[in-house]
């Protein structure tokens, strides 16, 4: 007997999770790419200082993919922590945005940065205790 055992695939959850987190780290790469053109234009340090970080993202955002579509032991809650953190870090980000300088979050930052972990974190969450099992056949007369 298996003494750490894996809980069932659902309905296909690890797979489309695995697809959002290769979109999230495919967004991460573009943001690297843009990130290194930047610097090499002669863009202040800030954003050269950013390139290691966006790389870095990218590739744990691959490799947390890559875990959860094998099943990997720990894969699961890794990206569920990696999610929380990219999630709380946005919203943090779009707050300051909105105070500093922005009227309204922008449309397609906030897709990229809130609903993609949102989802994430949706698909790779167990379902509660007995909900995956059916209910048990009542008995004739039984109320």
């Amino acid at each position: 007997m298996d003494p750490n055992p894996q809980p069932p695939a659902l309905d296909g959850r690890p797979e489309a999770a695995r697809a959002l987190l290769v979109v999230q780290a495919a967004v991460a790469a573009l943001n690297t790419a843009e990130v290194a053109v930047l610097a090499l234009l002669g863009s202040p340090a800030p954003a050269a200082g950013t390139l290691p970080l966006s790389a870095a993202t990218a590739l744990a955002l691959l490799a947390l993919a890559r875990g959860v579509a094998r099943g990997a032991r720990g894969a699961r809650r890794a990206a569920l922590v990696v999610e929380s953190l990219l999630l709380l870090l946005a919203a943090a980000d779009e707050l300051v945005a909105v105070a500093v300088h922005r009227p309204a979050p922008l449309l397609v930052p906030v897709l990229v940065r809130v609903v993609l972990p949102l989802a994430v974190i949706a698909l790779l969450r167990r379902p509660a205790p007995g909900a995956g099992r059916p209910a048990p056949p009542r008995r004739a007369g039984a109320r």
